[in-house]
């Protein structure tokens, strides 16, 4: 091989290398953004019901009927 084209492999190694942990960045962020995602909605989940709770105990002080 001629000093160009170890040169051009090297540069195509590298390229590879680089696209290669990027891809793994990427990956990575995307799992966390995953986790974040499920934590978010498991809290918007649990105040959605907080506030349920709030308006049925809301109507009971209040002596209105409350549907089981």
């Amino acid at each position: 091989m001629s000093k160009t084209e170890d040169r051009l492999l090297e540069l195509l190694k590298i390229a590879w290398q680089n696209e290669w942990r990027l891809k793994s960045q990427l990956a990575e962020r995307d799992e966390e953004m995953e986790h974040q995602r499920r934590i978010m909605q498991s809290e918007i989940n649990m105040y959605k019901e907080q506030k349920e709770m709030y308006k049925r105990a809301f109507k009971i002080l209040n002596g209105e009927c409350v549907d089981g």
